[in-house]
């Protein structure tokens, strides 16, 4: 397997000694599984501010374009994660194919069930000692819930980011909004739920042409059946233009618009 690689993006050169040629039918070999469990563990430890950049130790991933084939091992630091952000849609927008992920989990495994909806879950279900299954459940039944099936209903997740503002603009929305939704982060800023703006401007279940917003969850946006992309593009600049005018504040698509 290539050595890992150390140090800045910038010395990922062809001329690197530790970057080695890397024949495309070895790539079975590095692929790196990451089972439901842990990515449950994830989604429980937003509510205790952890991300997946606190959790992953490094990632491979192709050169794209070059030749040889180039695998390049990268540090969790060196993939500059943030709020759902990373390197890669930045500087090395569509230059890496990210193959493999290297995750730092706990040998003996422990329930990390302080997500607010997944505490009430498995309260609902009765379960006071959750085992990894049990957890993986909650998380299903709530995804379930919240988002619909994408087998039969055209659908990209959550469109939106949750916008972050200054602890300033939060205290001057809540003066004229009291209900408005909103997490504190760790360095004094604060995460707006944009599902909650998106549905306080109306928009909630909202149908243009074939394009709508989910019904069960605003930050949704569907495909009701045909529509086209210039649809569906159409709808989220409404929602961006009429959160902005109603808060001042402009929501940021989450998935990649090509």
């Amino acid at each position: 397997m290539p050595n890992d690689v150390s140090g800045r993006i910038g010395r990922d050169s062809p001329a690197s000694p530790k970057l080695q040629p890397f024949a495309l039918k070895d790539a079975p070999a590095l692929i790196e599984a990451v089972f439901p469990a842990q990515k449950v563990s994830f989604e429980a430890q937003r509510e205790r501010k952890a991300n997946l950049g606190q959790t992953l130790t490094g990632l491979g991933s192709y050169w794209k374009g070059r030749k040889p084939l180039i695998l390049v091992r990268m540090t969790a630091a060196e993939c500059a994660f943030g709020y759902r952000d990373s390197l890669f849609k930045h500087a090395l927008a569509g230059q890496r194919l990210i193959l493999s992920v290297r995750l730092a989990l706990p040998k003996r495994w422990r329930p990390v069930a302080g997500y607010a909806d997944v505490a009430w879950e498995l309260k609902e279900q009765g379960v006071a000692r959750p085992d990894a299954r049990a957890i993986f459940d909650a998380v299903v039944a709530i995804r379930r819930r919240k988002l619909p099936d994408p087998a039969l209903i055209g659908n990209a997740g959550s469109f939106f980011k949750n916008p972050i503002v200054s602890y300033e603009e939060h205290q001057a929305l809540i003066e004229r909004h009291p209900s408005l939704v909103g997490y504190p982060q760790p360095d004094g800023s604060f995460k707006l739920a944009a599902g909650w703006l998106i549905e306080a401007v109306g928009l909630k279940g909202v149908t243009r042409g074939r394009a709508g917003a989910y019904e069960k969850q605003a930050l949704v946006l569907v495909n009701r059946g045909g529509a086209t992309g210039a649809e569906i593009l159409a709808l989220a600049r409404e929602v961006q233009e009429k959160v902005t005018e109603a808060f001042g504040v402009r929501l940021e698509p989450e998935p990649v618009i090509v």
